[in-house]
């Protein structure tokens, strides 16, 4: 009998991807050193002492992306007390009235969240920011990464009847992995939910080898460990964990490498991550089910990290040097050619009915003075801006 995809040896799919692996990860030091290069350039320094009043415009060096922005310490300052006096007055004015639920009500209105029905363009954003400043390249480099996916069964309420239930749940799992496996994996993480509204969790991290080495599960590989440590993590038995472990084997969910080998730096990585927010067809994956819209029943945090150390570096610029850097990355992003999907209603001229259809247009970045470019060596590219800071130092 032939050969299939489910015959093949667990490991075959990681040999494969060490022989194709070719990572190019900026190191730390690099951030470090192009910021210090670009700063002698520059030829400036922020005031020490009180904080000066106006902005202080900085570039922010990362090992995937270039940041321009501007500080008002003074201005932030002012900002911060007259909202600490509003708390106060608040917080004064509910005790004063005697009323417990006034009082609740004003400790809400100082920080809470409300219900969260979607993934927010605010954390898009932050999401892509942040994992662009991270630290690949200790944990990587050596091995590719793949990808790994936690799911729940079909009656996935009554395992996570709340976003903190399935949080502590993947929490457990990997609990469970630092005892097998004898070190907690560096891992990247993003939460999504199914047409059928369970949540799952996907994972960028590079999966181990060889056996377990403690548990009761000693002696298993990595595949036979997954399924089995998610169906002990879930407590399912029966018909239910025959299909758990059936799903969480195979190398879609356990260790899917065709996904890890697209985030060999940290450009692609951010971009992959955010692939469903260009995608019109997946955004369902990140509506929150009304089961998690219940107040205190939220899905907190969409995205997150573990085991990677932020890399940046601070530049202090002037104006002039923070336009001409914004002018550059805008030209050098415009010659990317980068177009983006999306989508539009259009009238059909034959029958005068309004239809839904995908437009590409072209991707605007650095519009203004500040503002972020993701790109997918940040040290190299803030060196040759060194010659743009001198140009306007000079002139």
């Amino acid at each position: 009998m032939a050969s299939t995809t489910l015959d093949r040896p667990a490991d075959s799919g990681a040999d494969v991807a060490r022989q194709v692996w070719r990572p190019s990860y900026p190191a730390a030091w690099m951030v470090g050193h192009a910021a210090a290069t670009l700063q002698r350039d520059a030829g400036t320094a922020w005031p020490v002492g009180e904080a000066p009043e106006g902005p202080r415009w900085w570039l922010s060096v990362a090992p995937g992306r270039l940041r321009v922005g501007s500080t008002d310490l003074s201005r932030g300052q002012r900002a911060s007390e007259r909202l600490a006096a509003r708390h106060d007055a608040l917080i004064a004015a509910a005790v004063g009235s005697g009323d417990p639920v006034a009082y609740l009500a004003a400790l809400r209105s100082l920080g809470g969240r409300g219900v969260i029905t979607l993934w927010s363009g605010k954390s898009r954003a932050n999401m892509v920011d942040r994992l662009s400043t991270l630290d690949y390249a200790p944990e990587f480099s050596a091995r590719p990464p793949a990808m790994v996916t936690l799911t729940l069964p079909e009656n996935w309420q009554e395992y996570a009847p709340a976003g903190s239930d399935f949080k502590q749940l993947v929490r457990r799992f990997f609990k469970r992995f630092e005892r097998a496996w004898g070190y907690s994996p560096a891992r990247l993480w993003k939460l999504e939910f199914q047409r059928r509204g369970a949540p799952h969790m996907h994972l960028l991290m590079v999966p181990p080898t060889g056996t377990a080495a403690a548990g009761k599960r000693a002696g298993q590989a990595w595949s036979e460990w997954f399924a089995g440590s998610w169906a002990d993590v879930l407590g399912v038995a029966g018909e239910t964990r025959r299909r758990v472990e059936a799903v969480h084997s195979h190398r879609k969910a356990s260790a899917d490498y065709s996904e890890g080998l697209r985030g060999c730096d940290p450009k692609r990585i951010a971009v992959y991550f955010l692939k469903h927010n260009l995608l019109g067809d997946k955004e369902y994956q990140h509506v929150v089910p009304v089961e998690w819209q219940a107040e205190g029943a939220g899905p907190g945090r969409f995205w997150g990290y573990s085991g990677l150390r932020v890399v940046t570096g601070l530049v202090p610029l002037t104006y002039v040097q923070a336009v001409a850097i914004a002018r550059t990355l805008r030209r050098h992003h415009r010659a990317q050619r980068v177009r983006k999907a999306i989508r539009v209603w259009r009238v059909d001229r034959k029958t005068g009915r309004m239809r839904l259809r995908t437009s590409h247009v072209r991707s605007r970045r650095m519009t203004g003075v500040a503002g972020m470019l993701v790109v997918n060596d940040g040290p190299t590219m803030a060196l040759w801006l060194g010659a743009v800071v001198e140009q306007s130092r000079a002139g």
